[in-house]
C-alpha cells in the first residue's frame, strides 16, 4: 500500500510538473506573438490607422495626427511645383558644366519613375509607399481635396521618394549617394518656399508623418473654404 500511495505521489508530481512545462511555454509563446504584434505595428508606422486621420498622398492614403490644413492654396501649391522643378533641374556635380558636347546629367533621372512591379518585384515587397517623382506631380495636380493637404505633406511625399531609395539600395551605391544630393537641394528650395517649415527627417518618416510644431508667419491660417484654398 506505501508502495502503491509512493507511486501516486510520484505520478501526480510528474504530472503538475508536465502541467508547469506547459504553461511556461504557453506563456512563452504569448509572449513571442505579442511581441511579433508589437514590431509589426511598429514596423506599419505610418499605414497605422489606430487613433489617426486618413491623409490622401496620390497612389496611396496615410495616416497621421490631426493635420493643421486639410488643403493648399493656389499660392503653396505654385511653390511646391518650383520645388519639383529645382530638384528636377539639379544636374551631377561630377559632370563638367562647360562640356557643349555632352550637357550635364540630371540626378532625378532615375527618380522620375519607378520600374513597375513585374519589373523590380522585390522592390515592392520591401517599399510599402512608392513615390516617383511623376507620382508627386499627378498628386499636385489633382483636385485640392485629392491632392496633398498641405507643404508638409508634399514634402513627406519627396522625403519617401528619397528615402525609399536609400532602403532599397545599398550604402555604398551611386543612387544612394544621389538622393542624398537631391534631399540637399529640396531642403535648399523648400526652405527658399516655405521659411521655417519643418521637413520630415531621412528613414524617420517611415514612422511618422505627424507634422511637428512651429512658429508660422504672422496672420497664417488654414484655408475653411474652397474659396480660400
Amino acid at each position: 500500500a506505501g508502495a502503491g500511495a509512493l507511486l501516486g505521489a510520484d505520478a501526480a508530481a510528474t504530472s503538475a510538473a508536465a502541467d508547469e512545462m506547459d504553461a511556461r511555454r504557453k506563456a512563452a509563446e504569448e509572449a513571442r506573438r505579442a511581441e511579433e504584434r508589437r514590431i509589426e505595428e511598429e514596423h506599419r508606422g505610418i499605414l497605422s490607422p489606430e487613433g489617426r486621420y486618413r491623409v490622401h498622398m496620390g497612389a496611396f492614403d496615410l495616416w497621421a495626427a490631426r493635420p493643421a490644413q486639410w488643403k493648399m492654396r493656389h499660392s503653396e501649391r505654385r511653390k511646391c511645383f518650383e520645388v519639383l522643378e529645382a530638384i528636377r533641374n539639379e544636374p551631377d556635380p561630377d559632370d563638367d558644366p562647360d562640356d557643349e558636347d555632352e550637357p550635364p546629367r540630371l540626378l532625378i533621372e532615375p527618380f522620375e519613375k519607378l520600374p513597375g512591379p513585374r519589373e523590380l518585384p522585390d522592390y515592392y515587397e520591401l517599399i510599402r509607399c512608392p513615390v516617383d517623382c511623376r507620382s508627386v506631380e499627378r498628386a499636385l495636380r489633382r483636385a485640392p481635396e485629392r491632392s496633398y493637404a498641405s507643404p508638409w505633406f508634399f514634402a513627406v511625399a519627396v522625403e519617401l521618394m528619397l528615402t525609399n531609395a536609400q532602403t532599397y539600395n545599398d550604402e555604398d551605391s551611386q543612387i544612394f549617394e544621389e538622393a542624398g544630393i537631391l534631399r540637399r537641394a529640396f531642403h535648399k528650395a523648400m526652405s527658399a518656399r516655405f521659411p521655417g517649415q519643418p521637413l520630415p527627417k531621412s528613414v524617420a518618416v517611415y514612422e511618422s508623418c505627424d507634422e511637428p510644431d512651429w512658429v508660422r508667419p504672422p496672420g497664417w491660417a488654414p484655408p475653411i473654404t474652397d474659396a480660400d484654398v
